[in-house]
């Protein structure tokens, strides 16, 4: 591409859109995106733990069928 007519502005214009992309911003965006999957298996992991605790205080006779 540097061959190319006007390919010399190519590596500058990238490197711009680089720099631009790499403002406090946008990696503050992206790096919230990354956090997502961390905080949903805390919240399954708290959902699991809190049925485990209902299931268990519930008397066994109390119990519904299902079905």
């Amino acid at each position: 591409m540097l061959g190319d007519e006007g390919g010399e502005y190519e590596p500058i214009y990238f490197r711009r859109l680089d720099d631009e992309l790499n403002k406090v911003k946008v990696n503050h965006f992206y790096k919230s995106k990354v956090e997502e999957p961390a905080d949903m298996n805390q919240l399954a992991s708290d959902v699991a733990t809190s049925a485990a605790f209902v299931t268990a205080s519930t008397p066994s006779g109390d119990r519904r069928a299902t079905g």
